[in-house]
């Protein structure tokens, strides 16, 4: 309706400002051959005059003539005022001209129009500016239908969507091909669901591998203590040490959760400062020395030359903590494992390698996942989520973790973190 009512209004107007030019066009045109006309007829009485000597027996033949040739009655006024002659009734507008004879005003004529001139004219031009707006009118409502058309159902189709999407169908998605911005408003959309459908596969994923994580060692802790409480076995150390090992696996799982799930949430606080990369390995190798030489394995940190970075210092540490730990955990006595700091003019460089086990190449495409340990670490101490929050924490700081491994010839995992340049901001 707005659309009709726009093209409606502005077709009027330019059919009223037509009617309105026409109509003043056409009268300019009738006075000025009005006047002409009324001219001509005057010098023509002026030499009737002139050929009488005087009013008397002056010829007007030929001036009625002009004056009926455009339509007018002749009416001749002689300077007197006396009339002396006319040619019919009088209708219609008027024009007045002089006659001059020999530079005097003898009298006067007047044209006297029985019609308006070129009426006929006017009524034509009229007619199809008449005809032409009314074509005009249907050519806009037949446009701005066709128009709303295009516009209201995508639109309806995407309102449809919505609601079906809001009231849980999760493979609701918006129809291809609306124009314009519909069309990228649709789209948006249609990505927006895309990613609350991946949160949400995430999120049941989560749920069951949590799920799967706990039960294990829950439901041997329980039947354990189950065991005492009925005195089907003695509560000696050994038997206490054992549950006390499975309530400490469930601990370290729910801990893992909570580093996970901190260092996922869109609130993470990073806290990014100018930071020394070698010094930082260094330090987190001196923290977890003992664990490392208790695992037997020997250790190195080549960082040959200092590394800024522009990282937070307690996330950083973090993470070399995480891979460390790994390390140890999977790891066989002898193994080596080493800590190299670099840089490639626009990241600074950890890559932690080990001389380990290794993993299988379908291993090592899902190390990053959620709870994934590996076909053969079952007997691995540790919740399979250090690498998902290694990955989670450098990407929160505007860097990445990759991974690369060979089965049976040990591990490397590279972090990628903005290197410092002097002014408070990445490089």
């Amino acid at each position: 309706m707005s659309l009709i009512a726009v093209a409606v209004i502005a077709i009027l107007g330019v059919t009223i400002a037509a009617f309105i030019g026409t109509q003043r066009g056409f009268f300019a045109i009738e006075s000025s051959d009005r006047e002409r006309t009324a001219e001509q007829v005057a010098v023509a009485v002026s030499a009737a005059y002139s050929d009488a000597g005087g009013w008397d027996g002056a010829d007007l033949g030929p001036a009625t003539t002009l004056a009926e040739a455009a339509g007018a009655r002749l009416i001749v006024r002689p300077q007197s005022g006396d009339g002396a002659g006319s040619s019919g009734g009088q209708a219609g507008g008027s024009v007045t001209a002089d006659v001059i004879v020999d530079g005097q005003q003898v009298g006067s004529v007047r044209l006297a129009f029985g019609h308006v001139a070129g009426a006929q004219g006017r009524g034509i031009a009229w007619t199809w500016i008449a005809v032409a707006a009314a074509l005009a009118i249907i050519l806009a409502i037949g446009i701005a239908w066709w128009l709303s058309s295009r516009l209201t159902s995508p639109l309806a189709a995407l309102s449809a969507v919505v609601r079906a999407f809001g009231s849980g169908d999760r493979d609701a998605r918006a129809p291809r091909g609306a124009p314009g911005e519909i069309g990228e408003l649709s789209q948006a959309f249609d990505d927006m669901a895309d990613r609350i459908q991946r949160v949400e596969e995430a999120r049941q994923a989560l749920a069951h591998d949590v799920a799967h994580e706990l039960r294990t060692p829950l439901a041997a802790l329980q039947a354990g203590l189950e065991e005492l409480r009925d005195g089907l076995e003695p509560a000696d150390t050994e038997r206490l040490a054992a549950l006390h090992d499975k309530s400490l696996r469930i601990s370290r799982i729910v801990d893992d959760l909570g580093r996970l799930s901190e260092a996922e949430a869109p609130d993470l606080v990073i806290r990014p400062e100018r930071v020394q990369l070698d010094s930082l390995a260094r330090s987190a190798l001196a923290e977890l020395r003992g664990s490392l030489e208790v695992a037997e394995m020997e250790v190195d940190c080549e960082c040959p030359e200092p590394v800024d970075a522009y990282a937070d210092p307690d996330r950083v540490r973090q993470i070399l903590t995480n891979l460390l730990t790994n390390a140890a955990h999977y790891c066989r006595p002898g193994d080596f494992v080493r800590v190299h700091i670099t840089a490639d003019g626009e990241s600074g460089i950890i890559e932690v390698a080990d001389t380990g086990p290794g993993m299988s190449p379908d291993d090592a495409q899902r190390a990053f996942q959620r709870f994934h340990r590996g076909a053969t670490s079952m007997n691995v101490p540790g919740s399979g989520l250090g690498l998902a929050v290694v990955q989670a924490l450098a990407e929160a700081q505007g860097g990445s973790a990759m991974l690369t491994s060979v089965e049976g010839a040990g591990t490397s995992v590279v972090i990628h973190l903005p290197r410092w340049t002097g002014q408070g901001t990445p490089a």
